[in-house]
């Protein structure tokens, strides 16, 4: 039952009545401040009609708290950073308490190839570097080539706050052992690990993404070297997050050069061919 209506007429009543009591200055012990014909009387019953607006917005709201939401309701999540008109209604549950809604698909550009992928958790994970993430990937890119754009909408990170995680593109969509079957970071051309804005680097080479606050990530990428089309496509390949941070092949550790250092693998999901 939509109540907007009542709950709009309410709320006016009581801001009127509310005026006018304080612009004629009831004092029901001193009659004498009131500069209008009203009497004390009239001045109690419009105090008591006021108290009876209050509990009636009261009770309205008390019942649009208990009211269940019908199946074709999209449910109010709170600190999403989209508007819930502009929802799909497909919800990723992280766990028994939350549940986060994905956000609308990009429009449809005519002469434009586009790609999808929705991270998981790996399932391979030791305990200690769990991380339930989840969310989407989109991709897009003009047929005739061009900067591939990426928006990555994901949920689910437990890290500290301002903590970096690498994020690649790995060479197989193979995910029979969860993330660990993807391979390597897709490298056709056998370069160094190194930064996206960098000569020497791996196709897969995305550098870093940070969530906020909340756990989320909700950003865009483009990149001049990774490709939905041609020879070396990265569809049917696999994004991978990390656990630690890439440092885009100038930590000096034995593995920079080759991962960027960036510990074990969070999430991943495999790259597929869609429609929009």
């Amino acid at each position: 039952m939509d109540y907007t209506a009542s709950i709009f007429v309410l709320v006016s009543m009581f801001a009127v009545c509310t005026a006018v009591t304080e612009d004629v200055g009831v004092n029901t012990e001193n009659t004498e401040r009131c500069n209008c014909p009203w009497s004390v009387q009239d001045f109690s019953q419009l105090q008591e009609e006021i108290a009876l607006l209050k509990a009636d917005v009261g009770a309205i709201k008390v019942s649009l708290s208990e009211e269940e939401i019908q199946d074709n309701e999209i449910p109010l999540i709170e600190n999403v950073p989209f508007s819930l008109q502009s929802l799909v209604g497909d919800i990723i549950s992280l766990d028994g308490d939350s549940s986060f809604p994905l956000p609308p698909r990009p429009a449809k550009i005519e002469g434009f190839v586009y790609a999808t992928c929705k991270p998981m958790p790996n399932s391979h994970l030791d305990s200690d570097y769990f991380q339930p993430i989840t969310g989407i990937i989109n991709m897009k890119q003009n047929a005739t080539g061009g900067p591939l754009y990426i928006d990555i909408y994901m949920y689910g990170f437990r890290s500290a706050f301002g903590s970096l995680h690498g994020f690649h593109i790995h060479t197989y969509g193979d995910l029979k052992e969860g993330c660990q079957s993807t391979g390597g970071h897709f490298n056709p051309f056998g370069k160094d690990h190194g930064a996206p804005g960098d000569d020497n680097r791996h196709v897969g080479d995305l550098g870093n993404v940070q969530p906020d606050h909340q756990g989320v990530v909700n950003t865009g990428m483009i990149d001049n070297v990774a490709s939905l089309i041609g020879e070396n496509s990265v569809i049917g390949r696999a994004f991978v997050i990390h656990s630690g941070e890439d440092d885009l092949g100038l930590g000096g550790f034995p593995d920079s050069r080759t991962t960027g250092h960036a510990g074990p693998r969070l999430a991943c999901c495999v790259i597929g061919r869609s429609e929009q």
